[in-house]
């Protein structure tokens, strides 16, 4: 009987999966959004072939319910097309989008002397790594926003919009402690008192000025002198995340945590969910399960093409 229960609530969720799945891709046909090309504040997401979907969908319920209408620059992770390229410009009007391709090149300029930060980006590439360097090369504005690209927004995220507002960084609450090496060990070898669990799936960087190479290419360094400890899933792929946790504890004063209504994971989208990060620990598929059934549930594509139908 349990067996049998079991089979039946396996095939309701891919049922469900793949209902969500074709609702998705409505967001295909919705409107554009025109971004501010003299925002003083950029919107950075770093998105692959796969992720184009829900990219799109991050996106669209951030800026409809933000209500901000900041510049856009999406980082290719070496697999967009130039089809998915134009499909990023259709939709926000005045994007930007960075081929990796040129990317590769101009970086290596902006890391050379940085032995660690280069091995990283390029040697042992993960394209974590184009998130932790080029967004920040990139920037036009020294305020940059970075997003994740299975981010869902399901409210006005005011926290957000008032630490903007008032040049406050921030980052995302964790449920877990998700770094490549443990926290209290990096206290020992930075000799400061590390954040605990930060999530870089929404974070915000008030002034670009204060990001640091030299700690980044530190913190690189003891990376790869436990390189046979790290490079191992899931370690490996939280590097730049640490990264950003190091940063973000050297200005512990400058960064604030966002409220638990910003969620990762698997937790329960409530009517008190702001946004939820379907991260890689087996939740992703939520994104569409759960993130796009509250989506749909609230109307959500009707009322943004209403509010989106002059562009």
């Amino acid at each position: 009987m349990i067996v049998r229960e079991g089979k039946l609530v396996s095939t309701v969720n891919r049922i469900v999966f793949a209902y969500y799945k074709i609702y998705g891709k409505f967001i295909f046909s919705s409107k554009s959004i025109l971004c501010d090309k003299n925002s003083g504040c950029e919107v950075h997401l770093l998105t692959c072939a796969r992720d184009v979907l829900l990219a799109l969908w991050c996106l669209k319920s951030f800026y409809y319910h933000s209500g901000l209408s900041m510049r856009l620059v999406i980082h290719d992770d070496g697999t967009l097309d130039d089809s998915l390229v134009e499909k990023f410009q259709k939709h926000f009007i005045n994007c930007e989008v960075i081929k990796r391709e040129d990317a590769d090149i101009e970086m290596k300029q902006y890391l050379k002397g940085y032995e660690f930060c280069e091995r990283y980006r390029y040697k042992d590439f993960f394209a974590h790594a184009i998130k932790l360097f080029d967004a920040v090369y990139y920037s036009r504005t020294k305020e940059i926003l970075l997003l994740d690209s299975d981010v869902l927004f399901f409210k006005k995220p005011i926290e957000m919009i008032e630490s903007i507002r008032e040049k406050k960084g921030f980052f995302m609450n964790d449920y877990r402690e998700a770094y490549c090496l443990p926290a209290a060990r990096l206290q020992i070898l930075f000799n400061m008192a590390i954040r605990s669990r930060i999530n870089s799936g929404i974070l915000y960087l008030p002034d670009k000025k204060i990001y640091d190479l030299n700690l980044i290419e530190s913190f690189l360094k003891i990376v790869y002198e436990n390189w046979e400890e790290i490079n191992r899933i899931p370690e490996v792929f939280w590097v730049e995340q640490t990264a950003w946790a190091i940063f973000l504890s050297k200005h512990r004063g400058m960064f604030t945590r966002l409220p638990d209504s910003y969620q990762v994971s698997r937790q329960p989208i409530t009517d008190t969910t702001v946004s939820q990060h379907f991260v890689w620990d087996g939740s992703r598929d939520n994104f569409y399960k759960e993130g796009l059934r509250e989506i749909k549930k609230a109307d959500f594509l009707r009322k943004f093409n209403k509010q989106f139908k002059r562009n």
